[in-house]
């Protein structure tokens, strides 16, 4: 049985204070009428919004009471649980519990706090990845200045990482869906996604806001790279008047998101074969991506963007011994005692989901009393609190640093 550090048993010790009214001089009003307990001491001290509310000189200072009308009893016990432990016991926890302590905790300038929940966040989405796309419609649609940002950072790092065209049409909304596209323009993050599969979608996604019938068709004429080898394009995507009668109002649906297609990506035989046909995209743009594309005589391979994005870990996919740097660029183990040690593993934030080259350099600077160093590829879903290079699709490098 490993020993509780010195830290550990004072976080347990003072947990038995927490909503306990023999120990406490203060009681606490939430929104729903529940009176929780609390020592007016510790909580000045942790947080200077409750130091300057409770030992300002005024009413607060004096009475035994104080009221917090915006804010639920069970909410407030996961911040009493944090201001008392700096730490919060999670299992229970909910998305919407966790946005509602998020925002209390910049109410209370706890930032420790709100660390904590956008970490739960972050694995939250990363066990429930299909419901990313719904989380960034809800959010997207929210007015809520507060959590808006931090939210759409982390569900679009999410959705990004899975082919765009395995989201349902009707999970992300044309709001959310650009959105998603500009974040991916303008903050180049990172898709792995190709440029014709992100085109294909915006279309498609349009025609299903029309109709299941636009849908179909549309469906029917874009097809996928894997089918343009076998099927003659010209023949199939002959202009008819059933796209005639949808064509007008998918302009109107995707124009304001056709500036975030890189055009110069997509295959000018695809361009001229499958796309123009369609009549949908102005001849302007069309023009422009084709001319460009030929005379520059530019090639990338397989049509995937490339990027320069500095390699980070996700602390979401990693075990629970493991530290970062700020920049999640740089990964420790919390343990030093060699008896304690145990191998657990943390995942890059890069994602394979193709076939081809992929190439990172890794920088190993200390390996502590440990003799193997182990880097590679892993399954998507893995236990990283244990050695991940047992699992089925693994592969590993291995290298004896005290060769």
């Amino acid at each position: 049985m490993i020993k509780e550090t010195p830290l550990q048993e004072l976080s347990k010790n003072l947990k038995i204070l927490i909503n306990n009214q023999l120990y406490s001089d203060l009681e606490i009003v939430c929104k729903d009428g529940v009176i929780l307990f609390g020592s007016r001491a510790i909580l000045a001290a942790r947080s200077k919004v409750l130091d300057g509310m409770l030992y300002n000189g005024m009413r607060e200072t004096h009475e035994k009471r104080v009221k917090f009308p915006n804010i639920d009893s069970k909410i407030f016990l996961f911040v009493l649980e944090f201001i008392y432990t700096s730490s919060i016991t999670n299992d229970s926890l909910t998305f919407e519990e966790a946005i509602e302590i998020y925002r209390v905790g910049d109410f209370l300038q706890l930032s420790t706090l709100q660390d904590i929940i956008i970490k739960f966040i972050k694995c939250y989405i990363n066990k429930n990845k299909q419901l990313a796309p719904n989380l960034l419609t809800e959010v997207v649609r929210s007015s809520d200045t507060l959590t808006h940002g931090v939210l759409i950072n982390i569900l679009i790092e999410n959705i990004a990482k899975n082919p765009l065209d395995s989201i349902a049409f009707e999970n992300l909304s044309n709001q959310a869906l650009y959105c998603l596209l500009s974040a991916r323009y303008d903050r180049k993050v990172q898709f792995l996604t190709q440029e014709y599969y992100v085109l294909r979608y915006v279309i498609l996604h349009a025609a299903n806001m029309i109709s299941k019938e636009a849908h179909e068709i549309f469906e029917s004429k874009l097809l996928r790279l894997e089918n343009l080898k076998k099927t003659e394009t010209r023949n199939n995507i002959e202009t008819n008047s059933e796209l005639n009668n949808f064509s007008s109002n998918i302009t109107n649906n995707i124009t304001p998101l056709l500036r975030f297609i890189n055009w110069h990506r997509i295959d000018n035989k695809i361009i001229r074969e499958i796309i123009q046909p369609l009549k949908i995209i102005p001849d302007e743009m069309l023009r422009e991506a084709y001319f460009f594309t030929a005379n520059k005589r530019l090639i990338f391979k397989d049509n995937y963007e490339i990027t320069s994005n500095p390699f980070k870990f996700d602390s979401a996919a990693s075990g629970k011994q493991l530290i970062f740097n700020d920049d999640y660029s740089e990964v420790s183990a919390m343990v030093t005692k060699p008896e304690m040690m145990i191998y657990q593993s943390a995942r890059s934030q890069y994602i394979i989901t193709d076939n081809g080259e992929h190439e990172w350099e890794v920088l190993i600077e200390e390996i502590g009393d440990a003799s193997n160093c182990y880097i590679g590829i892993c399954d998507e879903y893995c236990d990283f609190n244990t050695f991940v290079g047992n699992s089925i699709n693994a592969w590993l490098t291995v290298k004896d640093i005290h060769q």
